[in-house]
């Protein structure tokens, strides 16, 4: 095969080693040096701004890829060779991927971190629905059936969401064992609410869909934050906005 781009997924900040800066600016100066256009997020800022502008210094081609929200906030790269900006953030992996000669982006396991009525499923819906299955211990009810269905999907190699609390480490961990021998990307998103808001919205559910709120108070008490050392590749942190979603990567060098 002759590879004439290449796809890279990297941090939107900087970290606090200079290292990562270092290296990041290296790859961009080594990708354009070989002939190679660069297929990125489309960002200005942290490591990614850094290849981005170290391949267009190197005389390189560099494609950008970026959700609208990003560019919003005015952290587009406006002078990269081509910008693509989409609505969602699984069109943009997707859409990295299609412009690349390299895979791009690997099978992704993700797991939702979060309280009852945080937004998890809403965001499935939003982001997740056209192209991850969805695995969720309201629907299946038993331990077995999930980890039969997560075993399917990873043998097939189909991304998958494990949309339920995975409050605690321990929860969280069978999933993440379970997705690394598989050679799944593992990602987490950590749905940071207010449980006031949550049990606001816990109370509009129709009948028996209602949790009690004891139930959603004592499931915000056992909370563990993710946490990197969990084997988390990447974590983004999700907050619920009146115009939808909010979504922040984590730095992992911090």
């Amino acid at each position: 095969m002759n590879l004439k781009s290449l796809c890279v997924f990297c941090g939107s900040r900087t970290g606090a080693d200079p290292f990562y800066g270092n290296t990041a600016r290296e790859f961009g100066t080594r990708i354009a040096r070989s002939g190679l256009t660069l297929v990125y997020g489309g960002g200005n800022v942290g490591l990614m701004g850094i290849m981005a502008d170290a391949a267009l210094e190197a005389g390189g081609r560099v494609v950008g890829v970026i959700p609208e929200q990003l560019v919003q906030r005015e952290e587009a790269h406006q002078a990269i060779s081509e910008l693509h900006v989409v609505d969602m953030m699984h069109e943009r992996k997707a859409l990295m991927a299609e412009l690349a000669d390299n895979d791009g982006i690997s099978m992704e396991g993700i797991i939702f971190i979060g309280i009852q009525d945080s937004g998890k499923t809403s965001f499935y819906h939003q982001e997740f629905h056209r192209t991850h299955i969805r695995l969720s211990m309201d629907m299946l009810k038993t331990r077995h059936r999930e980890m039969l269905l997560l075993d399917a999907c990873i043998a097939a190699r189909q991304p998958v969401v494990i949309d339920n609390t995975n409050i605690t480490r321990a929860a969280r961990a069978p999933y993440i064992a379970a997705f690394k021998r598989g050679g799944f990307e593992v990602n987490g998103y950590f749905f940071r609410a207010d449980p006031t808001e949550c049990l606001e919205r816990n109370r509009r559910r129709p009948g028996k869909q209602k949790i009690a709120a004891a139930g959603v108070l004592g499931t915000f008490k056992r909370l563990e934050i993710p946490t990197f050392s969990e084997g988390f590749d990447r974590i983004y942190q999700v907050s619920i906005r009146a115009e939808g979603f909010d979504v922040e990567e984590w730095d992992k060098s911090s």
